[in-house]
């Protein structure tokens, strides 16, 4: 059944699409998989789901661990107000699975998803629950623990029982009493499974919410200890929810009997703050205009509402990043916002969050870099400060810590779409090219957003041929996405299938942008090593016109150098590569590769004029600029490649040999990429080169093989399909530079 209009769950009405769950007065959010875990366990209400098909329908395929699928059954339960005494809404059937046990009923077609309308939803959701009829408290569907347990068991759980009654009491009369503290570290200790001992005939408990148990090969009272277990997880959390409570209000931060939603004693500010967070998520520009009117309402309503402050300074510096407004005016409003938030709240890892994104945005790396550090103490399983962490690295040229944030981030949230592809990009970092390629073929069975990752990915490590696979298998799927010309294109340039590519464009009706059709001519030129061609493509686009484009302008310029290698006028190479290297701007270097290349080129003019000083000064520079960033963990393709260019003409074999194991044992095949570069045409018969030059060119060359076999169906499919803009640019170029 399709419970996406809504649904009754025992006492609760449930609304899947905002996520927003009802119980007379009472309202509560979750996150979207919590509610996917839910609906999957409707469908099947009142009888068991095994974890496996859990997994399988939420997850679809993608493997995630355990932990995951505890920890929302978990949420759930805490959420719902199941207790281990009584679990009233989900039971755990040890080793079997999880049963809904209370009854459902879907509400109808009448109840509109919150995230489509264009008006503003709440009164409509209010009106919707205050006509609710909210039935009478039900009897108990669920079981009670086995009352033929052993007398050690049913006394173990009395004491609990007894313990979760007295615990908030406890607290709130000793505040940090002996006593008090005592039956913290007891509770920890179970929580933790130190409170065991396998030599007993019963005590072989795995403490583990919600998983199975194991008691001396009697599973009839399974069950029993389970309740046991889980009981006192419940009673720990009471534990913890109480102090901190308790602390709250003695730092002032809470007023006694004030309840608290996520930062606000309204809840109309917390219901306007979730909507916002909602719209947040979508990242279109319609959007994120009304994330801001969102987190605006909920300020108005609350103005000491940090979490609001927090997620208004991340819509605006998301709508700088996209280029939806005055970069200078949202900016110095996200410093203001971000800036409040941490003055309300020093404590709240978001508000730090918030404020290292502005700092990111605006360059403030070191900076930010200490606000999303902070943020992370705070709140360690905040995936998207590790990640944003990851990318204020990445800032900084740190790969390895860069990657290692990112590998934080998805191994909290293996689905957040915006995770996925950072932890591609840093698997990509440090050279797992063949790890992120097989991966990137995961995710696009996941979802038809990840569709051309597997493109991307299969570039990137040099396997075109896979890359042109992946095209052909789309287009016979009737799946005519954006780019895929210009994708196909690029692949067949660098298997020097140059007829073909030219075909395309003589017989393309579609044109794309002339910025895209400048730089696949680009490609063609330097492919052909046609100097005057090349000349003439630089002369159709005024640089003039780009200027305002840090990146493009940056392009231009490094086409231009290889332009004057072409023609073979050093002085000018020398001196076109040198302020290409000083003049990189750090938002397009994507890769250390265009700098360390251009140090070189600027070795080799130098040697062709027979100035060996100079020369000997530049392989130093690039030396250092490879030993700099191989530190730093880089080990990307593209760095892979000028690093084994520097050894080719420095001579230095050994290091030249380092190079290319590493690139053979982590999938990455170089050949194209060296068959590109202008630079290394001279060495392509090095000595060093020849053990691994034979598998490397007969790889080369059944790519080749397969490219020259596609057949013209596809040819037909890729002229008919859109050339949209994409964002390849400094990718295409960073390969051949």
């Amino acid at each position: 059944m399709d419970w996406k209009q809504g649904f009754r769950l025992g006492e609760w009405t449930v609304h899947p699409e905002t996520g927003i769950f009802i119980n007379g007065g009472i309202k509560r959010h979750a996150e979207p998989k919590l509610v996917d875990v839910l609906q999957v366990l409707a469908n099947h209400q009142g009888n068991v789901v095994s974890r496996d098909e859990l997994l399988a329908e939420v997850w679809q395929d993608l493997v995630v661990s355990d932990e995951v699928l505890t920890r929302c059954i978990s949420e759930l339960r805490t959420l719902l107000g199941d207790t281990s005494r009584e679990r009233r809404y989900i039971r755990t059937v040890p080793r079997r699975g999880y049963m809904l046990v209370a009854d459902v009923e879907a509400l109808g077609h009448d109840v509109q998803s919150t995230a489509d309308s264009e008006k503003d939803p709440l009164p409509e959701l209010e009106a919707d629950s205050a006509a609710e009829k909210i039935p009478d408290h039900p009897p108990s569907t669920a079981t009670s623990p086995n009352r033929d347990a052993p007398w050690p068991v049913r006394l173990i759980m009395d004491f609990f029982g007894l313990l979760q009654s007295m615990i908030s009491a406890l607290v709130k009369v000793f505040k940090y009493s002996f006593v008090t503290l005592m039956l913290i570290i007891f509770m920890v200790l179970v929580y933790a499974g130190l409170i065991r001992d396998p030599d007993r005939p019963f005590a072989k408990v795995q403490i583990e919410m919600d998983e199975a148990v194991e008691v001396g090969g009697d599973s009839s009272n399974e069950e029993a200890l389970l309740e046991v277990v889980d009981l006192a997880v419940d009673v720990g959390q009471q534990v913890q929810q109480e102090l901190g409570r308790k602390i709250a209000i003695q730092k002032g931060v809470l007023k006694p009997g004030e309840e608290e939603f996520e930062g606000t004693s309204s809840y109309e500010a917390y219901e306007q703050y979730l909507l916002g967070r909602n719209f947040w998520r979508v990242r279109t520009e319609s959007s994120l205009n009304k994330a801001v009117n969102y987190f605006n309402r909920a300020i108005v309503l609350d103005e000491s509402y940090a979490q609001a402050w927090a997620g208004l300074a991340d819509t605006l510096v998301l709508k700088t990043f996209y280029g939806f407004g005055e970069r200078a005016e949202l900016l110095a409003e996200a410093d203001r916002s971000s800036a409040q938030a941490v003055k309300l709240a020093p404590e709240l890892a978001e508000a730090h969050a918030a404020r290292g994104v502005f700092l990111s945005e605006s360059d403030r790396l070191d900076e930010a870099i200490s606000s999303l550090k902070m943020a992370v103490r705070l709140k360690p399983d905040f995936s998207m400060a590790h990640m944003w962490l990851g990318n204020a690295y990445l800032g900084q040229g740190m790969a390895r810590k860069a990657y290692e944030s990112y590998s934080s981030a998805y191994n909290l949230d293996p689905l957040h779409t915006s995770v996925r592809l950072n932890y591609l990009s840093g698997l990509t970092l440090v050279g797992k090219a063949q790890e992120a390629r097989l991966l990137a073929e995961k995710f696009a069975l996941d979802s038809d957003e990840f569709m051309q990752l597997p493109i991307k990915q299969a570039v990137a490590a040099g396997y075109y041929d896979r890359a042109l696979d992946r095209i052909s298998m789309l287009q016979e799927q009737g799946k005519n996405l954006s780019g895929l010309e210009h994708k196909a294109m690029h692949s067949l340039i660098y298997l020097n299938q140059i007829d073909v590519v030219k075909d395309l464009v003589r017989n393309s009706e579609k044109r794309s942008d002339l910025w895209q059709d400048f730089v696949l001519r680009t490609l063609l030129d330097l492919r052909e090593r046609n100097a005057a061609s090349l000349k003439m493509t630089l002369a159709s686009i005024q640089r003039e016109q780009i200027d305002k484009n840090w990146c493009k302008g940056y392009t231009y310029d490094l086409l231009a150098s290889h332009e004057h290698w072409l023609n073979k006028d050093w002085l000018k190479v020398e001196r076109s590569f040198a302020a290409v290297v000083q003049n990189t701007p750090i938002q397009c270097l994507k890769d250390p590769q265009p700098v360390i290349t251009g140090y070189l080129y600027q070795a080799r003019a130098m040697e062709k004029l027979g100035d060996y000083a100079t020369r000997t000064q530049h392989l130093n520079s690039a030396r250092k600029a490879i030993e700099s960033n191989w530190a730093k963990g880089w080990r990307s393709p593209e760095f892979m490649v000028a690093a084994l260019a520097w050894a080719l003409i420095e001579g230095q074999d050994d290091e030249a040999r380092q190079y290319l194991e590493f690139m053979r044992e982590n999938g990455i095949q170089p050949w194209g990429m060296i068959a590109m570069m202008p630079l290394l045409d001279d060495y392509h018969d090095a000595e060093v080169l020849k053990p691994y030059k034979g598998r490397l060119q007969l790889h080369y060359l059944q790519q080749q093989e397969r490219a020259a076999n596609l057949s013209s169906q596809l040819m037909k499919a890729l002229l008919s399909a859109d050339r949209s803009s994409t964002d390849d640019t400094v990718l295409i170029l960073n390969r051949f530079v």
